[in-house]
C-alpha cells in the first residue's frame, strides 16, 4: 500500500511551540484502540511536526520524514502498546507513561492503585516482562533519546526532564538500556541525524 501526503503551499504548516502534555488533544479513540498512551503519540507528532515546519523541501518529507514517521508509530505500538494487558495493568502502565518526569515508586502506584506491593510487582512482571522499575527506566530513556535528538539541552538537564535527579544515575540506567552512553548518543544524532 503506497501513501501520499499532499502539502499546499495556501495551506500553511502549523507551528509547534511546546512538547505534549497528558492532556494534548490527540484522537483519543485510536490511541486507545492501539493501547498507545495519547503522551507517546503526542510526542511523535511533536517531533514530526517540527520536522515538517522546518522543511522547505515535499520530496524530503515524502521520501525521509515520512517513512520514519510510520516507523515511529509502528515502533510505538509494539513497544508502547498496553493493549495486551489486563485492565489492572493498563490502568498502571498508562499512568507511568503520561507521569514519567514525576517521581514513582512501586509503593506509590500500589497505593495509588489499590494493590498491596507484592501482588503489583508480581501481576505487573507478569505481564509486561518488565519489573516496575524496568518499566519505567526503559521508558524514561526513550523518552531521553526524544529529547537528546530534538532539543539544544544538556545532559544534566535532560535527566532532571525525564525525572531523574541523580544525572550519574541517568547515565548509567541509558547505558544500561541503550548499551551506549548520553554523549555517545548525543554524538551520534550530531553525525548521523535522528535516532530515536
Amino acid at each position: 500500500m503506497e501513501i501520499s501526503v499532499a502539502i499546499q503551499p495556501s495551506m500553511g504548516i502549523p507551528k509547534y511551540s511546546r512538547m505534549p502534555t497528558q492532556n494534548s488533544p490527540v484522537d483519543r479513540e485510536s490511541v486507545t484502540v492501539r493501547g498507545v498512551s495519547a503522551f507517546i503519540v503526542g510526542s511523535i507528532s511533536y517531533k514530526y511536526g517540527l520536522l515538517i515546519e522546518g522543511s522547505s523541501s515535499v520530496e524530503f518529507l515524502h521520501k525521509k520524514v515520512t517513512p520514519m514517521m510510520f516507523s515511529d508509530y509502528c515502533l510505538a505500538v509494539r513497544d508502547c502498546s498496553t493493549a495486551q494487558y489486563s485492565a489492572k495493568v493498563q490502568e498502571i502502565t498508562t499512568y507511568i507513561l503520561e507521569h514519567l518526569p514525576s517521581e514513582l515508586t512501586v509503593n506509590q502506584l500500589a497505593e495509588l492503585f489499590f494493590l498491596n506491593v507484592s501482588s503489583l510487582s508480581r501481576k505487573f512482571k507478569n505481564e509486561t516482562g518488565f519489573s516496575v522499575t524496568e518499566f519505567i527506566n526503559f521508558h524514561r530513556i526513550k523518552l531521553a533519546q526524544y529529547y537528546l535528538s530534538q532539543e539544544n539541552r544538556s545532559i544534566t538537564e535532560v535527566a532532571y526532564l525525564v525525572g531523574y535527579n541523580d544525572s550519574n544515575y541517568f547515565c548509567r540506567m541509558f547505558k544500561k538500556v541503550t548499551s551506549i552512553t548520553p554523549s555517545q548518543y548525543l554524538k551520534n544524532v550530531r553525525t548521523e541525524g535522528m535516532l530515536i
